[in-house]
């Protein structure tokens, strides 16, 4: 609903604003551009879990629970990939940022902030609001550089296939993996565009098997069809859509995935009681699915990772040296 009036809004205030003002795609061109690059194994002669965070809008905010509770259960994964919001939460929780601390920058980040209004055929949010906060967040780091391996995947729109970004600006990687078509402005990366990778793979199951994975825990906080309102209330395309989403999804697991589906209601907001909710929810998703985990995790590769981990949030938790 806000983003339709938001749209109603720019198209009014369109009609007074000339021609030359609507705002275009730029192109980014530089040495630390997004791309794909193949990569090292990532643990040589050892399982490889993957977490793939799906796309969802509002509701990949259940994801932060659902890390807090793998955590807190002493499942640490070895590899991130995120698609669209699942890319931002991917993005920080590869950067080093422990699940506590995305909750907190979850609640204290508004959604005006990150709404930055243009005149555009493209759409009606240039992007940069929300590609700063990350810039400023993951300090400008290319993904190579971020503390554990992690990829966002995006659609390329002059060809409609998948595309991996693993390498380059993590920030305009993961501002072009949730660049929705008609909303936000296309990502143009070294001449191509490129847009929310949704469109081809909401949940990233064989994205994360493609890096490596043997095991992958796939978060799916795609809204229940079986949920929606009756039509008119529900626009036509949204079910289309979603039903699509729902095969794609669908399509990609198989007995090594761990589908983790937190119970979310069908709208979803902002407000910090939404956020909350849907971070509740996600830790408690994980509780159905304990069994697949202890059948598909091996148990001394658990504990090695529930070793790391903890010298990690150590590590986070050491003061600064301070100089003399």
């Amino acid at each position: 609903m806000l983003a339709l009036l938001a749209r109603h809004l720019v198209l009014l205030i369109g009609i007074w604003i000339p021609v030359s003002c609507i705002e275009q795609p730029g192109n980014y061109s530089a040495e630390d551009s997004p791309r794909f690059e193949p990569v090292p194994v990532i643990k040589p002669g050892g399982q490889v879990v993957a977490v793939a965070l799906g796309s969802g809008g509002p509701r990949v905010f259940a994801a932060i629970g659902v890390l807090k509770a793998l955590e807190a259960k002493g499942y640490v994964p070895d590899l991130i990939v995120g698609t669209s919001g699942g890319a931002i939460i991917g993005a920080l929780y590869a950067a080093g940022f422990t699940p506590d601390e995305i909750e907190a920058i979850a609640l204290e980040t508004t959604l005006f902030e990150l709404l930055d209004l243009v005149i555009s055929d493209y759409g009606y949010i240039g992007g940069q609001a929300l590609h700063g906060k990350l810039t400023r967040l993951l300090e400008g780091k290319t993904i190579e550089s971020l503390k554990k391996p992690f990829a966002a995947v995006v659609t390329h729109v002059e060809t409609g296939v998948m595309e991996i970004l693993n390498r380059g600006n993590a920030a305009l990687a993961v501002r072009a993996s949730m660049a929705i078509p008609g909303v936000f402005l296309p990502v143009i990366i070294d001449g191509a565009h490129y847009v929310d990778g949704e469109l081809v793979a909401p949940v990233p199951i064989r994205v994360a098997k493609q890096l490596g994975a043997d095991v992958v825990i796939a978060v799916d906080v795609q809204a229940r069809l079986d949920e929606a309102p009756a039509m008119p209330f529900y626009p036509p395309e949204w079910l289309s859509m979603g039903v699509l989403k729902r095969r794609l999804v669908d399509a990609e697991v198989d007995s090594t995935t761990i589908l983790v589906q937190p119970v979310l209601s069908y709208y979803a907001g902002f407000s910090n009681q939404y956020k909350q909710s849907f971070i509740a929810a996600g830790e408690a998703a994980i509780n159905d699915a304990l069994p697949k985990l202890r059948e598909l995790i091996q148990p001394e590769d658990q504990k090695t990772r529930k070793v790391n981990n903890a010298g990690r949030l150590l590590v986070r938790r050491m003061p600064p040296a301070r100089s003399l």
